[in-house]
């Protein structure tokens, strides 16, 4: 249980809450140059009569999320989402839904379903919808939430940091989930999720996707997971592509190395919240 006197001063901390199937990662960034960045896993009871009721105990059961953080965003893991050019602004709420039907091949998106619109990049937002019961909950339970998409923090960030060659990040959110984001030339070209079964699917994604893609031979493929995990993934992508040049670990800003070693473990997404 996250007590709720783990964090003393919550007014003056973030919170970044990951809300997957099985599970909850949260992560809570202190005021800059004060205490070290807390990281949990939390665990979702597979045995509750329903998915949003696992999250409802688990967010009760953890009376440290109920604080009144600073400001606090969640980002809702689901295959209904697309990326679309944020031009279309004001009209993304209309547009996503269907854009995100003929995505996602379904000929109907169900009714109780909303839309949740993250402008993610000078150029790019990505919308994805979520069920209106978990929006709900969500929004009663947290004051001023954000709610966004597990890829939009590393979309926002990515394309400020590539390179002319390209730069391909891939960060494995837990032993069955991928996120693949690619950029080159301060251009997002793409951003998805991939479910996988073993580190060798893993990587079957990450080099199907950079042969896919218009990024140069010398592209850059940066891991961000486990470090265990992720040396093996490396192993297998340089096996698999011996001429390519080897993955790397993906670079984070010194300031989040420097709030303690949460960030080496904790999901890509939410250790991103607070460079946004």
């Amino acid at each position: 249980m996250l007590d709720k006197d783990l964090i003393p001063q919550a007014h003056l901390w973030s919170m970044a809450l990951l809300i997957a199937e099985r599970f909850i990662d949260a992560m809570f960034f202190p005021p800059v140059g004060s205490d070290d960045i807390i990281y949990r896993r939390l665990t979702l009871d597979p045995a509750a009569p329903s998915h949003l009721k696992a999250i409802e105990d688990a967010i009760y059961d953890n009376p440290l999320l109920l604080n009144p953080f600073r400001s606090i965003s969640v980002a809702v893991d689901s295959n209904l989402f697309v990326v679309l050019p944020s031009e279309l602004d004001s009209d993304l709420a209309t547009i996503a839904p269907e854009a995100i039907k003929l995505a996602s091949g379904l000929t109907e998106i169900p009714s109780d379903e909303v839309t949740v619109a993250s402008v993610s990049a000078p150029d790019t937002a990505v919308c994805s919808m979520i069920p209106s019961t978990l929006a709900g909950f969500l929004r009663r339970t947290f004051y001023n939430v954000e709610l966004t998409h597990p890829l939009a923090p590393i979309a926002a960030w990515l394309p400020g940091c590539d390179t002319p060659e390209g730069v391909i990040v891939a960060s494995l959110r837990d032993d069955s989930r991928l996120d693949i984001v690619a950029s080159r030339g301060g251009r997002l070209l793409l951003a998805n999720s991939f479910s996988f079964e073993a580190l060798p699917d893993a990587a079957w994604y990450i080099m199907a996707v950079r042969s896919s893609l218009p990024v140069a031979p010398s592209a850059s493929i940066r891991l961000a997971a486990e470090p265990s995990v992720r040396q093996e993934l490396a192993r297998i992508i340089s096996l698999a592509a011996p001429g390519a040049p080897a993955p790397e670990a993906v670079t984070l800003p010194a300031s989040l190395w420097q709030a303690g070693s949460a960030v080496a473990s904790a999901p890509l997404s939410l250790t991103l919240k607070s460079t946004l």
